[in-house]
């Protein structure tokens, strides 16, 4: 529910599809295979929909920022063709990572290794020029201070406590994305 109000504020500016490229990553204690970026909400949103409702295993959000960061990130030409055969001759690039958790890997326990790791991928992905946009749902301590250091500011931080105050914070996050003339999103 609340990605896919995320998604509608993307359509609602960029109804043709012609701006705004998407893709989706997903991770427990291990990253799954992103859908890759393409043009509109579609790609993802079906990759989205098909994400089991209870997730397994402990968490660890390293190969989703890296899949992200590898997407958007500025030394690779793909995304810059994409948009120049469609006449979009700049865009801005995003990155929105959400958690409910700290880093453990494959385990129960806080690990510093993964922890660092994150907040070292998301350094990159900001110094690249990425804005990225952090979501707290209901995270404890760890959890908030990794996203809380991701964010691109503290505008873009996040810490909703119930689905409703999640829902609003998507909301919020696709409006802010949907100002940009050109999108990316992953």
């Amino acid at each position: 529910a609340a990605s896919a109000t995320l998604l509608q504020q993307l359509v609602t500016a960029d109804p043709k599809s012609e701006r705004s490229r998407v893709g989706a990553v997903s991770y427990n204690d291990s990253t799954q295979a992103a859908s890759g970026m393409a043009w509109g909400v579609s790609t993802a949103s079906t990759y989205i929909s098909a994400l089991p409702t209870v997730p397994t295993g402990g968490t660890d959000a390293s190969g989703g920022m890296k899949a992200a960061f590898d997407a958007l990130k500025s030394s690779v030409a793909t995304e810059k063709t994409a948009h120049a055969a469609k006449g979009n001759t700049g865009f801005e690039r995003y990155i929105v990572l959400m958690t409910d958790g700290e880093m453990t890997g494959n385990s129960s326990n806080w690990n510093s290794t993964i922890d660092n790791l994150v907040r070292t991928r998301c350094t990159e992905a900001k110094n690249d020029g990425i804005k990225i946009f952090t979501v707290a749902f209901m995270a404890p301590t760890r959890g908030k201070s990794l996203l809380s250091a991701c964010a691109s500011s503290l505008s873009n931080y996040y810490e909703p406590q119930t689905m409703s105050d999640l829902v609003k914070a998507f909301e919020d996050i696709g409006k802010a994305a949907a100002k940009a003339s050109t999108l990316l999103t992953n």
